[in-house]
């Protein structure tokens, strides 16, 4: 495939409608026509007419080429390399031709016709590269398949097509690039890629023999931990098949609580629930660190207060500390919530759950030995802070 109008495919076009008019030519020549006698002739024949084809198709592209060949020079041309083709035809034959230069006549329009007629109809399924991006972009998949089934597949176009797939969100033509020979080595816009594209390409190069901390490098920051987490839980025993080690990855328990799934936006059934917990067992059992920290260094206990604001994920809380999360982690840096101002460095989970008036949290904290008396950088405690965000009765009782 190239930017070029002269595919291959166009060239064996081209061919076949020269021999085929070449051989309604000598049907007409000769009666009857033995094709065993005249084979050197139908060759010298089709090429003749292949050559026309291929200059109407020049000049029906390019306008620039009419100052090369001006268009009377192509009629001519093809008459006088005809007359030529006749006369050699006879002397070979030593029998006369049917009507020479009514067929002359004749075949100069009827070629002309049937060549620019073929182009034109051949043109949208020419397996260049424009046309291949037209496809994808308004997946049009099936003329896709077509056209790649026609080309000849190099780099980097096929890198191209695969991230014009990518940006068009066009899966299918995601898995036909695939089929199709892409090279799974090359770099791929997967920030861009959405959610089933994602796990496509990760899956193949995986499946391809590409080493998961190479992954990283050629998908532009997308790291396959990332991947690995943010789908379900046979997804990531199928990286940890293929190789994927937690351990080279200290922020996989951060990216399983932050990159989880949802069916409904801002809800989490207890299924979900189940699958983050089976993904982070799954995860430790294969030596993730769950004090791992992730973006901006928080820990993942204390991340489960800072993303998830709106849902109750009690169960995946108690797992955490059960498997050994630091229980009295503190925030590096200040934290920024979308509904309020600026809070201090220095929150511990049972600060923030308190200041998120979350007295299941608050339960289970201090059940497994959180420690109250803790102060912020601004040197609050978690009652100091009950009591600043009228957390209510039953929050105040647990804390004294």
């Amino acid at each position: 495939m190239n930017d070029s109008q002269f595919t291959p495919a166009l060239f064996l076009l081209g061919f076949a409608l020269g021999g085929l008019l070449a051989y309604l030519e000598l049907l007409w020549l000769k009666r009857p026509l033995h094709l065993a006698d005249h084979w050197s002739v139908l060759v010298l024949v089709a090429l003749v007419n292949t050559g026309f084809i291929y200059l109407l198709i020049v000049a029906i592209n390019s306008y620039y080429s009419l100052f090369i060949v001006p268009i009377p020079i192509i009629p001519m041309a093809f008459i006088l390399i005809k007359v030529l083709i006749y006369y050699v035809l006879r002397r070979i034959t030593r029998s006369p031709l049917h009507s020479p230069l009514a067929l002359l006549i004749l075949s100069l329009f009827f070629h002309g016709a049937v060549a620019i007629a073929s182009y034109v109809a051949f043109g949208p399924i020419n397996p260049m590269r424009s046309n291949l991006e037209a496809a994808i972009r308004e997946k049009k998949n099936r003329w896709l398949e077509v056209m790649l089934w026609m080309s000849v597949k190099m780099e980097p176009n096929m890198t191209i097509l695969v991230n014009e797939a990518i940006l068009a969100r066009n899966d299918d033509a995601v898995r036909r690039l695939i089929n199709h020979g892409a090279d799974p080595r090359q770099v791929y816009w997967m920030p861009q890629a959405d959610y089933d594209t994602l796990w496509r390409i990760t899956q193949w190069r995986l499946d391809r023999g590409v080493k998961p901390e190479a992954i990283t490098e050629i998908s532009q920051h997308v790291g396959i931990g990332y991947v690995a987490v943010g789908y379900g839980v046979r997804e990531l025993a199928y990286c940890l098949q293929k190789g994927l080690e937690p351990q080279k990855y200290p922020e996989i328990i951060y990216e399983t609580l932050m990159h989880q799934p949802l069916q409904t936006p801002n809800v989490i059934t207890a299924e979900e629930i189940q699958v983050m917990k089976d993904k982070m067992t799954l995860l430790l059992e294969h030596g993730a660190d769950i004090n791992g920290p992730g973006e901006m260094q928080f820990k993942p206990i204390l991340a489960l207060f800072l993303i998830h604001r709106d849902l109750d994920l009690s169960p995946v809380l108690t797992l955490l500390i059960e498997k050994g999360a630091e229980i009295n982690a503190r925030s590096p840096h200040e934290v920024y919530p979308p509904d309020r101002g600026p809070l201090p460095r220095g929150l511990t989970p049972l600060i923030l759950a308190v200041i998120q008036k979350r007295p299941q949290y608050i339960a289970i904290l201090l059940k497994h030995g959180a420690d109250k008396t803790i102060r912020d950088a601004n040197g609050l405690t978690a009652l100091d802070w009950a009591n600043q965000e009228k957390a209510g009765e039953s929050i105040m009782e647990l804390l004294r």
